[in-house]
C-alpha cells in the first residue's frame, strides 16, 4: 500500500487557517526568554459556561503566560471576562495579544480596559503588531 504524505496540503491549511500569527508570536516570545520556554498548541477549555479557545499558552522564564491572536485586529468576538477569569485561574503574570495589523491591540477600547484591569493585578501585557514581525516576514 502506497502512502503519500501531503506536506504541501498541511502547510497550505495551516496558513489558510491563520496559523502563521501564533507561530510568529511564539517565535517572538522565544526570543524574549532568558532561561525557559515551553509552549502548548492552541487548545479549547470547556466547562459549565461556553468554551474558550486559547491561542497562546507558554511558560516564559518560569512564568505562565496566556495570549490571544487576531490577524486583522478585530477583537469584537473576544470575550474579555472569560479570558480574565482564565488568566486568574492559571495565575498568569503576563498576557500576550498579537495582530498582523499595523496598530497595537490596545488601540481597541476593550483591550485597553482589560490592560488597566490586569495592571491593577500586577499582570504585564505584551503586545505585538505587524512591525514586530516585519523582520520575520521580510527574510
Amino acid at each position: 500500500m502506497l502512502v503519500v504524505y501531503k506536506l504541501n496540503e498541511v502547510l497550505f491549511q495551516y496558513i489558510k487557517n491563520d496559523g502563521l500569527l501564533p507561530l510568529f508570536t511564539l517565535f517572538k516570545l522565544h526570543s524574549l526568554s532568558q532561561n525557559y520556554f515551553f509552549f502548548s498548541p492552541e487548545f479549547k477549555i470547556a466547562g459549565t459556561e461556553n468554551k474558550i479557545e486559547v491561542d497562546i499558552a507558554v511558560v516564559l522564564d518560569s512564568l505562565i503566560c496566556l495570549g490571544e491572536c487576531k490577524v486583522n485586529n478585530n477583537w469584537g468576538d473576544f470575550n474579555i471576562k472569560k479570558f480574565e477569569k482564565l488568566v486568574d485561574a492559571f495565575e498568569c503574570k503576563k498576557v500576550i495579544f498579537s495582530t498582523f495589523d499595523t496598530n497595537k491591540p490596545n488601540s481597541k477600547e476593550q483591550i485597553r480596559f482589560l490592560k488597566e484591569s490586569l495592571e491593577r493585578k500586577n499582570i504585564q501585557m505584551i503586545e505585538f503588531d505587524y512591525t514586530d514581525f516585519a523582520l520575520i516576514l521580510n527574510k
